[in-house]
């Protein structure tokens, strides 16, 4: 028998015992022996690592040093350790049937209990039973145990319960115990949870620690601030819960008494706490009251005391002015904080309750229920109903933390009914939130196997769900939902019939959802219909009317295979003929879901799904794509073989992926084409065009630091590029930053509809070498040909408080000419449209002025062009000196030379002054000048008229327009005599300046040559208002012309009057033909031009009509004679003018 096993043991203790007779004995070499007898009785592995020492006299005196008992497995930490262990056991007193121990003393005690969420411990467990069943109760224990005098220092009890998610802690810095005759005393020091405690406990009417039997107790102490006394008289082991108990307690904080325990938090102020039990003839009261701050709870437990504590009646009311206390008993923040009154009565008879009330009621919630249930341990028997209504959810928005208020009321009832099959269950509930209906039945089979329910409901606002989880949801139309739910097993629901329906889209679902052990049961099916994806995907969408406005379906087949991994094993989305495909799996192992899998996408027709752009018909082509994808959030990459990609005769395939997050991309691309002019409008193509391969490569990366190109290649018959480098994007230097490249273009005009641009019919070459040295990034090489031109560009860039670039700008010939005639030729291709004379048209473009976009940007160029080519003359040697800075831009020199020796010079700047619109500033000079004299074959360069020009002009605006409006200044021009011949005039690309030269001197069309004897002009500005009385004055052997103009910059109307006047000697027929009064009114955009059909002599009331220009005119006729110098005089008059203006300057 197992009792004799250990009778055995102890004989053989005895024995060591009457060998070591009075002396000391060292019984460190027997520890394997002491180590197994311990493990054998706890099922642990026992280690002492310490001396043990065995001393006896009358005195048994044993000693054990640095003992661990194990955890549960090994690599688990241990469960306990002990310092030291003495114990002394008077042998004398074993004569009397007792153990007396004179002296015991525990130091350095660690514990760790450890509770997994299961609810088991990592204590050690005894594994014989039989010698449990056979211990004696402690009533009957025939030895008397006396400790009298115990001491303990330095102890810890660590427990942590993972269900819970909660750890205390109990030190023990000293707990002394004596015990003299029948009284014990025992006082201890420490802290609970970091918060100290002292106590001091004393039972009366000990004889045996052993044999608990009419013990008068009392303890008392602290917990921090708080102070408790308990008094109880204890009759007996058995009867302990029938003792007569009185305790009482005190804190003037109540969260400094409850933060020890590890209790929420609930409210400030002072706490008490008074519980007394009596016997009150054949039964048992418990009254109990207590008040945390404001909050009072009072209740009672009566029961016979013949029965246990599943035979109670018990009543509890609690009441206070804060209902979120009560949440926080719960440990849930958000209730609403309104007054409260909570009142329980139930009866417990074994496994039955009775609940005859339940009630809380407050402004914010009433909740009521009641029932019968005759086993709580399950819902098979019993009834039970319930009600709540909650006016206004608003009050409870703290408890969900949605990102907005709720909005409405929200009512309900539950009820339970047993019958012979099982529970009736229904559940209602009414509210724009959400109003449901629920029937259906548990059955009484294990873990309700069997039990099915039907549901429906409408939520008329599903935006307030959304909120739960978005920071701002979209405004969403109601809708309504039903399904059926069966508890199919265990742990498994089959989901039969779920729609859930808005006014334009329906989604369905059916399957399994299992959860713990069936968790790889769940197998869903989910199909979604939208009448008009337009209308689906607005709330979500900013810009709808980039989505098609067509029907669409979604289908997807979904199986959780594992705990971690959903597998979806058919995806679909159709919009019109256009297909999309998935098939893959949804990883759950990370804090974030990703997903991974082959995607098959076909888009036969682009126009359907991008009903707001217009897509050309040569871009029109069909899209396939068939790859693997990988997707998490902020993340995705493409992984494209075999040419999988497909757009129209495009194949193309490699690998993508971005991280939006981080703001970084990888890629390493092929593709290619037979014919890329297949991508050309038909008319450009030609069906004997021959057709251009091309193909592609591109491999690189690109981060918040730099943009990498590992190789770029572009090859065809008309196009090579090939390049690579490194630009670096942040800090101070660039150390790695390199580029080389080269592009070579035998017809830019190819290019010309893919790029919408006028390119000419020429080459384009360009070679790139740029490097970093020195922290700067330095251009060494970057060269242009094209045709007939040159340009090339040097320099460095630095970036150590912003970006600085330094360039030096210089070409030998520059012609613009291929890409003027390009860009006319666009121009004369599109048919003018006659859309009439409107204020809306202006000719000024509208423009911002703002140079806020070159904060922190400074550039310096410098530019020289020895011929440029391409202007209606060719100009030579431009010089120039071009600074960007957030200060604007400031041109401090500006220099061209003309055919002959004369040339002109520009200085000026556009500045942002802070608070003020940004301000223009220039002047031009020039002398000697042919520039802007169009053009003639055959002509004789030195036969030309030379001119001066000067212009100062200022002025200030937000936009083009307000600088135009705001101008001050003049502009001045006189020209010298000489001849143009009248071919040049054939170039001018106005129309309207065509027909005006004609117009004040027909006679130009007769002749070959036009000569000129001198001409001047002068307008000054004011407010943006350009006048000039004359402004212009022409002399010619055949005519004389004067003209008063004004023009407004700011609504671009002009009014310019001309008066021509034949030279004597002309001849009367001659003379016939001259207009001798020309108008020109009407705007910038639609001038109109009004000639005197009457051929008259201007005078009288004529010289009112034209504004004085008859009587000016014919007053410096007089003055200076028929052929007198009329361009002095306004010389003249013009100088005064600019002085005038310098000085007001």
């Amino acid at each position: 028998m197992p009792a004799l096993r250990y009778l055995f043991i102890a004989s053989i203790m005895l024995m060591l015992a009457l060998t070591a007779a009075v002396v000391g004995l060292n019984l460190s070499a027997s520890r394997p022996v002491y180590e197994w007898i311990a493990r054998a009785a706890l099922n642990r592995d026992i280690h002492i690592e310490g001396p043990i020492s065995l001393r006896i006299g009358s005195v048994a005196t044993l000693s054990l040093n640095d003992i661990t008992v194990a955890g549960t497995s090994e690599g688990t930490p241990a469960f306990a350790t002990i310092g030291a262990l003495v114990a002394q056991v008077s042998l004398l007193s074993l004569w009397d049937d007792a153990v007396v121990m004179p002296s015991a003393s525990v130091d350095d005690l660690r514990v760790f209990i450890d509770i997994d969420e299961a609810g088991q411990g990592n204590w050690p467990t005894f594994t014989d039973e039989d010698l449990a069943a056979e211990a004696p109760s402690v009533a009957s224990t025939p030895f008397a145990l006396r400790a009298t005098n115990l001491r303990v220092k330095q102890a810890l009890l660590s427990v942590r319960d993972a269900r819970s998610d909660q750890q205390h802690t109990l030190f023990i810095e000293t707990l002394d115990e004596t015990l003299i005759e029948d009284t014990l005393q025992m006082r201890s020091h420490g802290s609970l949870n970091n918060s100290p405690f002292s106590t001091a406990l004393t039972l009366e009417g000990v004889a045996s620690l052993l044999n608990i039997r009419d013990w008068q107790v009392h303890w008392e102490g602290s917990l921090g601030d708080a102070e408790f006394e308990l008094s109880a008289a204890v009759a007996s082991i058995d009867e302990l819960l029938h003792s007569d108990i009185d305790l009482t307690m005190h804190t003037d904080s109540a969260q400094n008494f409850l933060q020890p325990l590890n209790l929420p938090a609930i409210t400030e102020g002072p706490a008490d706490l008074a519980l007394q039990a009596r016997r009150q003839d054949d039964r048992r009261v418990v009254n109990l009251s207590g008040r945390l701050g404001e909050l009072r709870v009072t209740g009672s437990v009566d029961q016979p005391l013949a029965s246990s504590l599943e035979s109670s009646h018990i009543v509890l009311s609690a009441s206070g002015p804060n209902l979120s206390q009560v949440g926080a008993l719960l440990d849930a923040r958000g209730f609403p904080t309104t007054p409260f009154a909570m009142d329980i009565e139930a009866s417990l008879e074994g496994q039955a309750v009775t609940v005859e009330q339940l009630q809380l009621t407050s402004e914010a919630i009433t909740l009521s229920l009641s029932g019968t249930l005759p086993g709580y341990r399950s819902l098979n028997a019993g009834r039970l109903s319930g009600d709540i209504d909650i006016p206004d959810l608003n009050a409870f928005s703290g408890l969900l933390d949605p990102t907005k208020p709720l909005q409405g009321s929200l009512s309900g009832t539950v009820s339970l009914a047993r019958d012979a099959d099982g529970t009736d269950i229904v559940v209602t509930s009414t509210s724009p939130l959400l109003t449901l209906t629920l029937n259906g039945q548990l059955t009484p089979e294990p873990g309700f196997s069997g039990s099915a329910v039907q549901f429906s409901g409408r939520s008329a606002v599903p935006d307030q769900w959304l909120g739960l989880l978005m920071e701002t949801p979209p405004p969403l139309a109601p809708i309504d939902f039903a399904g059926e739910a069966t508890l199919s097993a265990p742990a498994t629901i089959t989901v039969e019939g779920l729609t859930v329906r808005t006014s334009n889209d329906v989604v369905s679902a059916q399957g399994v959802i299992g959860w713990a052990e069936a968790t790889e049961k769940t197998a869903i099916s989910v199909t979604a219909r939208s009448q008009n994806l337009q209308k689906t995907l607005a709330p979500w969408v900013p810009q709808t009317q980039f989505l098609p406005d067509l029907p669409a379906v979604a289908e997807a087949q979904l199986a959780l295979t594992s705990p971690d991994v959903m597998k979806i094993e058919r995806a679909m989305l159709s919009v019109d003929q256009n297909v999309a495909a998935f098939a893959g799996d949804i990883s759950l192992q990370e804090t974030e879901p990703s997903i991974s899998g082959f995607l098959d996408v076909s888009v036969p027709v682009f126009q359907t799904l991008f009903p707001a752009l217009t897509v050309p018909q040569r871009y029109e082509r069909p899209l396939n794509f068939s790859g693997d994808v990988i997707w998490k959030p902020g993340v995705i990459a493409l992984d494209v073989a075999d040419n999988q990609l497909r757009y129209g005769s495009i194949t193309a395939d490699g690998h993508l992926s971005l991280d939006l997050l981080e703001g970084t991309a990888g890629f390493d691309l092929q593709a290619s084409t037979p014919d890329a002019r297949d991508y050309l409008p038909a008319a450009e193509r030609g069906s004997d065009t021959p057709p251009m391969p091309m193909s592609a490569t591109i491999a690189g990366d690109w981060n918040a630091h730099h943009v990498r190109v590992e190789a770029l290649r572009i090859n065809s018959a008309e196009l090579q590029i090939e390049g690579a480098g490194l630009l670096e994007l942040s800090g101070e230097a660039f150390s790695n930053s390199h580029v080389d490249a080269v592009v070579s273009i035998a017809r830019v005009d190819l290019f010309k509809e893919w790029l919408d641009f006028p390119f000419p019919d020429q080459n384009l070459e360009i070679t790139a070498d740029i490097d970093s040295r020195e922290g700067a990034l330095v251009v060494d090489t970057l060269t242009l040909l094209s045709g007939e031109s040159d340009l090339s560009v040097k320099g460095t860039a630095v970036r150590a408080s912003g970006l600085q670039v330094n360039l030096d700008v210089s070409a030998r010939h520059l012609n613009l000419d291929p890409w003027i005639l390009a860009r006319r030729e666009e121009d004369g291709a599109v048919p003018e449209q006659d859309t009439g004379s409107t204020d809306n048209q202006r000719v000024l473009p509208d423009y911002p002025t703002s140079t806020a976009w070159l904060r922190d940007v400074v550039v310096n160029t410098e530019l020289s062009i020895a011929e440029l080519v391409g202007l209606p003359r060719p100009v030579f040697n431009v010089r120039g000196r071009l600074n960007i800075s957030e200060e604007g831009i400031v041109i401090p020199h500006l220099s061209a030379e003309n055919e002959r020796s004369g040339g002109a010079t520009l200085a000026g700047s556009l500045v942002s002054n802070q608070g003020t619109a940004p301000q223009l500033d220039v002047a031009i000079e020039g002398f000697n000048l042919v520039m802007g004299i169009p053009k003639a074959p055959s002509e004789d360069i030195d036969s030309l008229p030379s001119y001066e020009f000067k212009s100062k002009l200022t002025g200030a605006g937000n936009t083009t327009r307000e600088l135009a409006s705001s101008l001050e200044g003049y502009l001045n021009v006189v020209m010298g005599s000489g001849k143009v011949l009248n071919a040049g005039f054939d170039r001018l690309t106005n129309s309207f300046l065509q027909e005006l030269t004609q117009v004040l001197n027909p006679l130009q069309s007769q002749r070959d040559v036009t000569s000129i004897n001198c001409a001047a002009a002068f307008v000054t500005s004011e407010a943006g208002k350009l006048s000039g009385k004359p402004a212009v004055v022409i002399d010619t052997p055949d005519v004389k012309i004067l003209s008063n103009v004004t023009l407004d910059l700011g609504t671009e109307r002009i009014k310019a009057k001309f008066k021509t006047v034949p030279q004597k000697g002309l001849g009367l027929s001659v003379s016939s033909v001259i207009n001798p009064y020309v108008e020109v009114s009407g705007t910038l955009a639609d001038p109109k031009i009004m000639v005197d059909p009457a051929n008259t002599v201007v005078g009288g009331s004529l010289a009112v009509m034209t504004g004085g220009l008859s009587i000016l005119a014919q007053n410096v006729v007089e003055r200076m004679g028929a052929s007198g110098n009329i361009c002095a005089a306004r010389l003249s008059k013009a100088n005064e003018e600019m002085s005038t203006i310098g000085d007001e300057r």
